[in-house]
């Protein structure tokens, strides 16, 4: 593992969602995956799970108009059982300004054949506009999500 991969992780997580890229995200994170919040734990079990939770965070991201997502590694633990804890700083801007502080991250990545992938991540604001802490978004609509997914929506991605 080396500081190129963690910094193309970064890249990847900021893209996807500038892009709104689904396959991307997928193709970054793991099933289950375990976000931890202000709000709480919650565990993504299923495609149609994380196909709502992407839906929301860009459905904030186009209410905020955020047009550039920056992280920043700071930190890389390799653990005995291979985990990384990766710790990286998460700069949300729009024209050139930030929407909040910067904010520091850690996600617990395994290494793929192909890339690093997330399993968990550790995040000190709620990105998911669903939540009830710390509403930035203004934009909640999970329910209708929820339904709208039960047959995964046609996504025919890979799960990891």
């Amino acid at each position: 593992m080396n500081l190129s991969e963690f910094e193309a992780f970064l890249d990847d997580l900021s893209a996807c969602f500038l892009s709104e890229d689904l396959d991307l995200w997928m193709a970054r994170v793991r099933i289950p995956l375990c976000l931890i919040l202000p709000s709480g734990s919650q565990v993504i079990k299923s495609v149609g799970e994380m196909r709502c939770f992407f839906k929301d965070c860009i459905t904030a991201k186009r209410i905020q108009r955020i047009d550039a997502i920056v992280r920043r590694p700071l930190e890389l633990e390799v653990c005995e059982d291979g985990v990384l804890l990766a710790t990286y700083e998460t700069h949300l801007l729009r024209s050139g300004h930030r929407l909040v502080d910067p904010f520091q991250s850690t996600a617990m990545l395994r290494k793929s054949e192909y890339c690093l992938v997330a399993g968990s991540i550790l995040n000190p604001i709620d990105l998911d506009p669903g939540s009830k802490s710390q509403g930035w978004s203004g934009y909640s609509d999970r329910a209708a999500c929820l339904l709208e997914n039960l047959s995964f929506g046609g996504w025919q991605g890979v799960v990891h």
